[in-house]
């Protein structure tokens, strides 16, 4: 399997944010910032680049989904009522991984990125399933990038050698042209999608998240009308399916677990 290629080569396309926020960097933080809110207000494309721009990797980066997951303001909308009284706010994902950033403080922003993302998404996501689902079917993955002397190789290969403002992975493309021809060495970076965001319009799949998102389970934990306006939000046009995608996970995740599989009560002495 290919894991860690984009982590050490530079192949996310996130990872040429950078080169497009220094177009930028002549405007005040503070107008790009403004500028930004009042596109959003007004509906207009661009304010999420006008947002980027205003600030550091540090304040709006730490995984490649990032922008679909929860902001801590939706976060707090849909626990409304539910956390337990004394309880501590749950840490936002940049206070976890604030360390990361400090151990390369004096490094491009878009290495890193790629640091945290060796530490945080390599690691804690893409492996993990990667892991879990070779495994459950008797297969046994290998990853070859990750081998330590491919990561010592590409430590040596400068940000520039690895993405710019056209292209991703470029020395690594660069040397695949070696042994595969041109058009499939430069093709563009293309993930695994299944079409979630069609799914979550059809009634069929609508009609049983929703009884999820209204259930005894769903009640525990969240506001179940926040749970269907997302849902509604999603049927009517906007994607919001990764959004529902975690919430859904979840609860199936803790009715699998801490339902069906709760330890029965000891009967009375």
């Amino acid at each position: 399997s290919g894991e860690g290629a984009d982590e050490f080569f530079g192949g996310y396309r996130i990872y040429q944010t950078p080169f497009a926020n220094a177009k930028l960097s002549w405007a005040p933080k503070g107008l790009l910032k403004g500028a930004s809110k009042a596109a959003r207000a007004l509906g207009v494309r661009g304010a999420n680049y006008l947002e980027r721009a205003s600030e550091t990797p540090e304040d709006w980066y730490y995984t490649n989904a990032n922008g679909v997951a929860f902001s801590p303001e939706e976060r707090e909308r849909l626990r409304a009522g539910k956390r337990a009284e004394g309880s501590a706010r749950p840490a936002a994902p940049q206070e976890l991984i604030a360390p990361a950033y400090a151990e390369v403080a004096g490094l491009d922003d878009t290495t890193r990125m790629q640091y945290v993302d060796l530490f945080f998404w390599l690691v804690g996501d893409i492996l993990l399933k990667t892991d879990k689902m070779s495994m459950a079917h008797s297969l046994e993955s290998r990853v070859p990038f990750l081998d330590k002397r491919v990561f010592e190789v590409s430590a040596t290969i400068p940000t520039r050698l690895k993405a710019n403002g056209e292209q991703t992975k470029l020395t690594l493309r660069e040397a695949a042209e070696r042994a595969i021809p041109k058009d499939w060495a430069q093709k563009e970076k293309l993930g695994f999608p299944v079409p979630v965001v069609s799914w979550l319009r059809q009634d069929r799949y609508y009609d049983e998240i929703k009884a999820w998102f209204t259930g005894d389970i769903a009640e525990r934990f969240f506001d179940t009308g926040e749970l269907v306006r997302l849902l509604d939000e999603h049927k009517a046009g906007a994607d919001r399916s990764r959004k529902i995608w975690i919430v859904y996970m979840f609860l199936m995740w803790y009715k699998i677990y801490f339902v069906d599989q709760k330890a029965p009560e000891k009967p009375a002495a």
